[in-house]
């Protein structure tokens, strides 16, 4: 092994070993049995400042958390109807949430609005989609909107969007970033109603004219391309979940058990209207529920493993000379 990969291999286990101890500690001291059940003091107040997200991140300013839950939209969003059934489970979930959490909730079907059509022409849906997003943001008085595409399903409806909500006030869109390969996610963000906010969307969407002759381009996610997001792509951990957990990416019926599992006794859960604080909706596979140490490990472990790999395809791009040195000396190349 070479000196510079066996060293980033060691490195890599020793801030496993060290982060996964930090949150070991920080995780609670529940045993799996109690970890399901939460007080009603903790229903009510979202009190779930013993289980510390990955990485450490500043806490939520008090105003933030007590934004009226009127001013938060959830969005979703898809090009036709012709899916539903795929996503059916991760939908339905998300408007679930909505209801019992009191969210204002909005399903956009672009098909079948044609003043929308008009207006947002972008052959390319993904890209459509921000167009409309500054549409539906002028119409509404929310305040805060949380965008999702249609397979991101509700894992866990005890967190709450406001956790979420950046506390500086100058701060109007955030994205996360992808746990396995560091692309930024394109699919969900968080937005402010602001004009800035409806400028930036409008230059995205505009992008498509630049991307839409490279076939390599990405898309939408290729034109804006680590931290705790509210959702991630659970097939990482084998749909393992614990509390820290929010929403999880990638809830597709037709890579049911093959790319992820049901993490529920049925996929009929959601199907129904749900009531405000109708937590019990949420009826899990207990296999499914882990301990925070046990899926904290799994991650650092997948990361280690990526990150390994994107050192070694450095290396070989570093000796094909593709691009300036001074490209690879900040990675240590």
């Amino acid at each position: 092994m070479k000196p510079m990969k066996r060293y980033l291999v060691y490195a890599g286990k020793v801030v496993c070993l060290l982060a996964c101890i930090a949150f070991y500690k920080s995780c609670g001291v529940r045993t799996a049995e109690e970890s399901l059940v939460f007080t009603a003091a903790e229903l009510e107040e979202n009190n779930f400042s013993q289980f510390r997200p990955y990485p450490i991140a500043k806490r939520v300013a008090p105003q933030r958390r007590n934004i009226t839950k009127t001013q938060i939209a959830i969005v979703i969003m898809v090009k036709d109807a012709t899916n539903d059934e795929n996503y059916r489970i991760a939908v339905n979930s998300i408007r679930c949430y909505a209801e019992i959490h009191g969210y204002a909730y909005y399903h956009i079907d672009y098909s079948k609005n044609k003043t929308l059509q008009r207006m947002c022409p972008q052959e390319d849906f993904l890209f459509a989609r921000h167009c409309i997003m500054v549409d539906l943001m002028k119409g509404v008085p929310n305040e805060w909107f949380l965008f999702f595409g249609a397979d991101n399903g509700v894992i866990n409806p005890i967190r709450r969007i406001e956790e979420y909500l950046p506390a500086e006030t100058t701060v109007d869109v955030v994205f996360y970033n992808r746990f396995y390969n560091d692309e930024i996610m394109a699919d969900t963000y968080l937005i402010r109603n602001t004009k800035r906010s409806h400028i930036f969307l409008n230059r995205w969407a505009e992008y498509y004219n630049l991307t839409k002759d490279y076939e390599c381009s990405g898309t939408d996610n290729g034109a804006i391309q680590k931290g705790q997001g509210w959702s991630r792509d659970g097939w990482v951990t084998g749909t393992k979940w614990f509390e820290r957990d929010l929403f999880f990416h990638g809830w597709k019926k037709e890579k049911l058990y093959t790319e992820w599992n049901l993490p529920f006794t049925s996929t009929d859960l959601f199907d129904k209207t749900c009531s405000a604080g109708d937590f019990e909706r949420w009826k899990y596979d207990p296999q499914f529920k882990a301990d925070c140490l046990d899926v904290d490990l799994e991650l650092h472990l997948f990361f280690e493993k990526s990150r390994t790999k994107y050192y070694e395809r450095l290396q070989t791009l570093r000796q094909m000379d593709i691009f300036p040195v001074k490209f690879y000396q900040k990675y240590g190349l």
